[in-house]
């Protein structure tokens, strides 16, 4: 799974379901992992670190 942002492309783990438009957020982790989340962080899905 691959998903747009404004910035980027970010190419998804796991499977999650968003909503069209919906606020994303890069959260990352104690351990570096990187995460991409929904606006109220209820689903989040691992994306590759750089």
């Amino acid at each position: 799974m691959v998903v747009e942002t404004a910035d980027a492309f970010y190419p998804l783990f796991d499977v999650i379901v968003l909503k069209k438009g919906e606020e994303l957020k890069m959260e990352i982790r104690e351990t570096g992992t990187r995460f991409i989340c929904n606006s109220d962080r209820s689903q989040c899905a691992r994306t590759p670190s750089q």
